[in-house]
């Protein structure tokens, strides 16, 4: 066997073996400990999701999900220090920094299980 054929079989595995739900949780809460640390986590996140995603539509669709909870944790860490509202107040910033929480690992997701 070569080379190639076991990368193959190791992806075929990863994405649609018994275990793939695990891969998956694993994939998913270590992109939303990256999300958190640092905007570049989103990307990492996403590519992660992504390459043990099933499908393109299912790599997306958990992209938006680690986005929604990035962005959700993200604002319960502004509410424990009590800078919700002036947040919620920003306008443009705030557009912004949802707008890119969950578009970032939603097309970085779909990326990666596009091109793989």
């Amino acid at each position: 066997m070569s080379a190639l054929a076991r990368v193959l079989a190791v992806r075929r595995s990863v994405r649609e073996g018994d275990r793939s739900d695990l891969v998956f949780v694993v994939a998913f809460a270590v992109g939303v400990v990256a999300g958190v640390a640092h905007w570049s986590g989103l990307l990492a996140g996403g590519v992660l999701v992504g390459l043990v995603s099933a499908s393109v539509r299912r790599a997306m669709l958990h992209g938006l999900y680690l986005g929604a909870v990035v962005v959700v944790l993200f604002a319960a860490s502004l509410f424990l220090t009590g800078a919700l509202s002036a947040y919620l107040s920003m306008g443009v910033v705030l557009a912004a920094s949802v707008g890119l929480g969950v578009g970032l690992p939603t097309l970085a997701a779909g990326a990666a299980r596009g091109l793989t």
